[in-house]
């Protein structure tokens, strides 16, 4: 016995250390004109944040900033409006500018080696996201379609054999490799699925075609062969969204096909019904929503912190 409550109580200890570290966690904002107007941001294996700004390229610390800003100089950045930063795996920190290509931060010099558009380099200067091809390589979205950036450090057109060929005009907006190989892709008329071998593909977001799709609001599913996509930046994304936030507290997503499977509460007696208690979310458009009110409530209680 004596045994069983001292394990008991090595566990609840356990699980209050885990919890220790968050019990004081505050937020603190930060107004400051070279951090407050990012675009981008990534943080790096030594725990720097990097923000790409209209300004500049902004290496932050938490308490100190220091700003990186176009130059002449071969090794400094060829223009000052960073659309997009990415670490990838090997933690190298790559920026795409809106018209001074792509560039890869040289921590031992601190300086930055560039790759510019050539005949035989990037097809286009906007670099507008990036993602990393699971094989030392890069993915790279700019204003003519798609690049890719081999991990022997030269371009190659391998997204012709993904069916790049199905990706509309006007450049792409957005990237993201999955966990089962496949390179979903944001444009202004539309997300798309590619794989190697296969044909590129339209997904249809509400059953409508060409939404467009921007940098800031893709991201991947937890551990899932398929991308979430959150749209919350067009006014198409809009109505897309309050659809499904009024489909979950309906307890069924018309959009995905998605069905919430919770229990409504009993009503204390002399209080109205209560609504189901149950944190959903629709595969489609992301959206997540609590609802968990005594006047089941006409608005979610909080959005994402993530659109």
């Amino acid at each position: 016995m004596a045994l069983c409550l001292a394990s008991g109580l090595d566990a609840r200890a356990d699980n209050g250390e885990r919890w220790d570290s968050m019990s004081f966690t505050a937020f603190k904002r930060y107004v400051h004109n070279d951090i407050s107007s990012g675009l981008c941001f990534a943080q790096d294996r030594q725990g720097f944040v990097w923000i790409g700004t209209q300004a500049g390229l902004v290496r932050w610390d938490g308490n100190r900033h220091v700003k990186y800003l176009a130059d002449a100089r071969d090794d400094a950045l060829p223009d000052s409006y960073v659309m997009s930063v990415h670490v990838d795996t090997q933690g190298r920190l790559w920026a795409g500018m809106n018209s001074g290509g792509l560039v890869r931060y040289d921590p031992e010099h601190d300086n930055f080696i560039r790759y510019r558009a050539s005949p035989t380099g990037l097809r286009d200067p906007r670099v507008a996201a990036m993602a990393d091809d699971g094989v030392g390589g890069l993915w790279i979205a700019t204003g003519s379609g798609l690049e890719h950036l081999a991990a022997d450090g030269k371009f190659n057109r391998l997204g012709d054999d993904y069916g790049a060929a199905a990706l509309p005009d006007g450049g792409i907006d957005a990237l993201l490799h999955d966990a089962d190989g496949g390179l979903w892709v944001g444009t202004r008329r539309g997300l798309f699925h590619l794989k190697q071998g296969q044909a590129g593909r339209q997904i249809l977001l509400g059953g409508k075609p060409n939404m467009p799709i921007s940098s800031r609001t893709a991201r991947a599913g937890c551990g899932s062969a398929a991308a979430t996509v959150a749209l919350s930046s067009s006014r198409q994304g809009t109505r897309l969204r309050r659809r499904c936030m009024k489909a979950l507290r309906r307890r069924r997503c018309t959009v995905s096909g998605y069905r919430q499977s919770s229990k409504r509460r009993p009503a204390k007696s002399g209080s109205a019904p209560m609504a189901p208690t149950a944190a959903s979310s629709c595969t489609t458009c992301s959206t997540t929503a609590r609802v968990a009110s005594a006047t089941a409530p006409t608005r979610p209680t909080a959005w994402p912190t993530t659109m």
